[in-house]
């Protein structure tokens, strides 16, 4: 009862908001290569449109945005007419990113404002206690303070003793966890003026709703599989690093391929083996599996891609995880002769002394292997740079900061957007940090009927392209203890929409009226019940 009385002690207060200067949309190019001129910025360097904001509905939704935000600021009369979505995004910095989208296309689709709240409490073990908002990392387009309402620093998400969302006059809570998003019509379901929404998943039941899929279809079109690319059209937009990260972005590329002939760019993202993990899914690859994403990195690779130094990416929550992967990598490219952080690479990674080399012999005393340049600044963050002696080049995070400080933050973001480099990507089932890698890149579709392309790096000896998932099944084996044992599975992903546990949802939880196994796009897979 108090959280209302307090939000409602707040609105009282919305005549005597002050005047704000309508918001600027300021945007930069994206960074890879030619990726300025590709689908997926919203505004270009000189301010001007280009594809993705005359296309994908982006563009119109900024001017609702900010009608919204007007009628806020007018006459009682007009701010009986405002309607606002509160997005309460939790979760690590992936997951927020998941549930920003998936509120960003409630908002759209329903033609509300978008405020950020802050989280919604939630359990210990699934809580991470972040030093800074995790909201600044990101530099977004659209003003969603709550600034608008007066001395408001939160929108509560409210429950009743039970745990059941209850709504007041004013706000009305979207529950992810009961309420129908692929059968419900949004725009009579949800009729008060200010919304409330928690999310940590992208919500593709809200693109495929029976009821609205067309809006979202007209405006960001239907692939080969029947995917709506949502989050391919509005992510990089939306979803861009602050500047000052984005500068260590393009940094840390220009030393990690200075002086190299590039190739192939294999990008790795592991989460394996973590306690939260084991717990809660049955998916997740377990322990010691993370040299398998090397091999399947290696079995998709043509013929002249094995033959060419590749360039490789990876990002891994588990330290163990980074030195298994950096010796199954030195296994085939041969071992460590330059490095950038060698003593990151030995003391934190733990990577065995045997795995360098100088001079042709094994085992090198530290720090006479040659040493890669890099930045202070990159290296204060804990990166570090390798040569094997093939030619091929690796990164690899060695830092042992905790996850919720500021550095890991910005490490963590850095990782995840440097992954949009790699040609051919192996991730996680599941996981939400490979979205940017994976959906704010063009690229190039997996199917039979795909013809090949032609090389279009210049000078590049071999152009595989491809994003492969890694995942683990649980099977039935006689005279084991326990009864079950692990295979691991990595497959072509066939759409580059964020995978979601939205077809689980409208099954199992929800038990959606309008459900059939054929009614989701196929970036859906199955949750298993917790």
């Amino acid at each position: 009862m108090f959280r209302i009385l307090a939000l409602s002690c707040c609105f009282v207060c919305l005549t005597f908001v002050p005047q704000v200067s309508p918001y600027a949309v300021t945007t930069r190019s994206q960074t890879l290569g030619s990726e300025s001129s590709r689908a997926g910025a919203c505004i270009n360097e000189e301010g001007n449109r280009n594809l993705v904001c005359t296309t994908d509905g982006f563009a119109d939704y900024i001017a609702v945005h900010h009608e919204q935000r007007r009628l806020q600021k007018g006459s009682p009369r007009q701010r009986r007419a405002r309607r606002f979505l509160a997005c309460k995004p939790m979760g690590g910095i992936g997951n927020y990113i998941s549930g920003l989208m998936s509120c960003l296309a409630m908002a759209m689709v329903t033609n509300r404002s978008l405020l950020l709240a802050k989280p919604p409490p939630t359990p210990p073990e699934k809580t991470t206690l972040y030093d800074v908002p995790v909201a600044e990392m990101f530099d977004f387009p659209l003003d969603m303070s709550l600034d608008l309402f007066g001395p408001v620093d939160d929108i509560p998400f409210l429950v009743d003793q039970e745990g059941n969302a209850r709504d007041t006059e004013d706000l009305q809570m979207v529950d992810i966890r009961s309420h129908d998003l692929l059968c419900s019509n949004f725009t009579t379901s949800y009729d008060r003026p200010i919304l409330v929404m928690p999310a940590h998943l992208w919500l593709s039941a809200i693109t495929m709703n029976k009821v609205h899929s067309s809006w979202f279809s007209e405006r960001f079109g239907v692939d080969r599989h029947g995917v709506i690319p949502f989050v391919q059209k509005v992510g990089p937009s939306f979803i861009r690093p602050r500047r000052e990260i984005q500068d260590l972005i393009d940094e840390l590329w220009r030393f990690l391929t200075n002086n190299i002939t590039l190739n192939n760019v294999v990008g790795l993202q592991a989460r394996v083996g973590m306690d939260i993990d084991i717990k809660a899914y049955n998916d997740r690859p377990p322990a010691d599996s993370a040299p398998e994403f090397v091999r399947c990195a290696y079995s998709y690779m043509s013929q002249p891609c094995k033959e060419a130094p590749s360039v490789w990416i990876i990002a891994a929550d588990q330290m163990k995880s980074k030195r298994e992967i950096v010796m199954q990598v030195a296994l085939n490219e041969g071992p460590v002769v330059a490095a950038a952080n060698e003593e990151g690479l030995r003391k934190t990674l733990g990577l065995p002394s045997d795995f360098f080399a100088h001079d042709g012999k094994l085992s090198p005393p530290v720090g006479s292997i040659k040493q890669l340049p890099c930045s202070v600044s990159l290296l204060q963050l804990g990166f570090a740079l390798i040569e094997f002696a093939s030619g091929a080049r690796a990164l690899v995070l060695a830092s042992a900061s905790p996850m919720n400080t500021l550095s890991s933050m910005r490490a963590a973001v850095i990782e995840m957007f440097i992954l949009k480099y790699a040609d051919i990507l192996v991730v996680t089932e599941n996981s939400t940090f490979w979205i940017p890698a994976v959906a704010f890149v063009r690229r190039r579709p997996w199917g039979p009927v795909e013809e090949e392309l032609l090389c279009e790096q210049g000078d590049r000896k071999c152009c595989d392209a491809g994003v492969y998932v890694m995942t683990t099944t649980k099977r039935f084996a006689l005279f084991l203890v326990p009864p079950t044992h692990l295979s691991l599975r990595c497959y072509p992903l066939p759409s580059f929409e964020p995978t979601s546990d939205a077809g689980y949802r409208s099954r199992v939880l929800t038990r959606s009226r309008c459900y059939t196994d054929s009614s989701l796009d196929p970036s859906t897979t199955w949750l298993p019940p917790s």
